[in-house]
């Protein structure tokens, strides 16, 4: 008989060493669900960040990670937590601990285990947090050697943001920018800026249009690519997005874990889709099992604990712009 599995699940609070704004607004600290997993002498870790725009918060995270614990004390697997729990990131951190712990106590590892490629390490895109054009051209002056810069924007108008990209593509004059709105253009914005995207070496635009307006997409032909943000959580999600995007940025805490991020993978692939793997401003625990899902992907942002005062240790280990896979005593 199986001994039983014991599981600690809490909410932790984790100050940013600055703070980070994006079009819906500013944050200085974030709130995390941990789940520890132990049974016998193996221990499975997952964390996950709740995340106000699809109606997560940390009190919901925590309640849901409890009901989800006390499931798995009674012998729910992977599978069973899709069934119990929506796609968020209480159910994030209990599969992430999952396939920890399956790989731990099989002598083995997660990415052997999900068939992803081997680990390797893995170039992120490098992320700039929105700001007055000048403050966003000196973090562009700093940013890893030959990284891609990913640069928000959205919120104040076109006039402003044109700015922000021509002060940035000034300190950066061969850096290759990916735009990331979260939802907060216009179409008149997005076609304005699409008119210089050439100019301001613009190849990749994330979520530009809130989700209620995104078929004004279609009818266009856009000089750069679009990928789905905030509209992508869930492999159901696709066939309606690859009538809009040319592909989907998959991050755990909208699929609500690796396992149904392992299916959207090889979902948008059968579609033709380019896949991103992203995150949220979180650690190191966090971003473990992204950074081996971005093995398998075309493009990675993984810099979400670089804005923390304290990342979890022992955290990824980065080398320039790139981040190496998680040691052991980390996860996986």
């Amino acid at each position: 008989m199986p001994e039983p599995i014991e599981i600690d699940c809490r909410l932790e609070r984790l100050a940013l060493a600055r703070p980070f704004r994006i079009a819906r607004g500013e944050i200085q600290a974030i709130e995390v669900i941990r789940v520890t997993l132990r049974q016998g002498r193996f221990v499975g870790r997952g964390e996950g960040r709740p995340y106000a725009r699809f109606g997560d918060d940390p009190q919901r995270a925590l309640q849901d990670a409890l009901r989800g614990g006390a499931a798995i004390q009674a012998g729910a697997d992977r599978m069973a937590l899709r069934e119990l729990l929506p796609a968020a990131a209480a159910r994030n951190a209990l599969d992430c601990a999952l396939w920890d712990l399956e790989a731990k106590k099989k002598g083995s590892s997660v990415w052997a285990l999900a068939g992803l490629p081997a680990p390797r390490l893995v170039d992120s895109v490098w992320t700039f947090s929105l700001a007055e054009p000048a403050a966003m051209a000196e973090a562009a002056r700093f940013a890893p050697k030959d990284a891609r810069l990913k640069v928000k924007l959205g919120g104040d108008g076109l006039e402003a943001n044109l700015a922000r990209l021509q002060a940035i593509m000034a300190a950066r004059p061969s850096a290759k920018i990916m735009i990331d709105a979260n939802e907060g253009l216009t179409l008149k914005e997005l076609t304005a800026i699409g008119a210089q995207a050439r100019r301001l070496n613009v190849l990749v635009v994330e979520q530009p249009l809130p989700t209620a307006d995104e078929a004004d997409l279609q009818p266009m032909a856009w000089p750069f690519a679009l990928a789905a943000d905030e509209s992508c959580r869930i492999c159901a999600d696709l066939p309606r997005l690859a009538r809009l995007y040319d592909g989907v940025n998959i991050k755990l805490d909208k699929t609500g874990g690796l396992t149904e991020a392992l299916d959207l993978l090889a979902g948008a692939r059968r579609r033709g889709l380019f896949v991103m793997v992203g995150c949220m401003v979180s650690s190191s625990l966090a971003l473990a099992p992204a950074q081996l899902l971005a093995a398998a992907a075309d493009l990675a942002d993984l810099d979400g604990a670089t804005w923390l005062a304290q990342d979890y240790a022992p955290g990824l280990a980065r080398e320039g712009a790139a981040f190496a896979p998680p040691d052991p005593a980390l996860w996986g």
